[in-house]
């Protein structure tokens, strides 16, 4: 995943655990090396190999968070300034016998919720990570089924990772103009996707289950003279945000360290 001139790539919303604290005996990765990044490096991204060998690269510890806890840039705050400027880069694999070491990817390498885990217990041995979570009441947008109802197809290959991203859609030049494409994504996916495009927590409530393909198209930011809106575009695939108040999850980082160099 490049920055620019590629569909950016989601971390799915990991499955329910109570809160984010870790279990008694969590999953860890086997070998790991954590290293600050060659400032001559510009490859972005997180991917997973054959075998469940997991690579990321030019990630600070804040995005280094945001995918282990499934959670966004906005809901983390606190930690030494490094925490969002220093870049690390990560090669680990996943100890044999384990659900990951099977891994096999068949389309977009992003790692499996195991794998996440596992960077979860990483960043605590490494980083010695220690952050505190808080529900907030705050500002939401709900996902809902639009009133001529949903107008999504069903997953054509369900072999495929699950993704939901976006990227550029040219249009007389214009660079805000973009394109958002689910590949047998859930509507959780969605929601999680949407609520990055936001900065806004996003609360699925379309009751909507199994995978579907889909894309719309919308103008990002606030140059909405020159086409739909994000609020406009999700309603052509019969879906729409309503703005709402609920419970926000967020995260302090209350101490990390700088890793060893290894």
């Amino acid at each position: 995943m490049y920055r620019q001139g590629m569909f950016i790539a989601v971390i799915a919303l990991l499955a329910v655990v109570a809160g984010f604290s870790q279990a008694a005996n969590p999953p860890a990765f086997d070998v790991a090396s954590v290293r600050h990044t060659d400032p001559n490096t510009r490859l972005i991204g997180m991917f997973v190999d054959h075998g469940g060998r997991i690579t990321i690269t030019n990630y600070t510890l804040k995005m280094l968070i945001q995918a282990a806890y499934g959670v966004q840039d906005f809901q983390i705050s606190g930690g030494p300034v490094w925490v969002e400027r220093d870049l690390f880069s990560i090669s680990a694999i996943p100890p044999a016998g384990s659900a990951s070491s099977t891994f096999v990817p068949i389309s977009r390498k992003l790692p499996p919720d195991e794998e996440l885990l596992m960077l979860r217990s990483l960043l605590i041995e490494r980083f010695r990570l220690k952050i505190q979570e808080e529900q907030k009441e705050g500002r939401i947008f709900l996902l809902r089924i639009d009133k001529h109802g949903p107008r999504l197809s069903k997953a054509k290959d369900r072999r495929v990772f699950p993704f939901v991203g976006f990227g550029p859609k040219l249009v007389d030049n214009q660079p805000d103009f973009v394109e958002m494409q689910g590949e047998n994504a859930s509507m959780s996916k969605l929601a999680n996707r949407l609520s990055q495009e936001l900065g806004t927590p996003v609360r699925d409530e379309t009751g909507l289950e199994g995978a579907f393909d889909f894309r719309f198209e919308y103008v990002r930011g606030m140059s909405q003279a020159a086409g739909p809106s994000l609020f406009t575009g999700i309603r052509t695939i019969g879906l729409r945000l309503i703005l709402s108040r609920g419970p926000v999850a967020t995260l302090t980082v209350v101490d990390a360290q700088q890793p060893s160099r290894n």
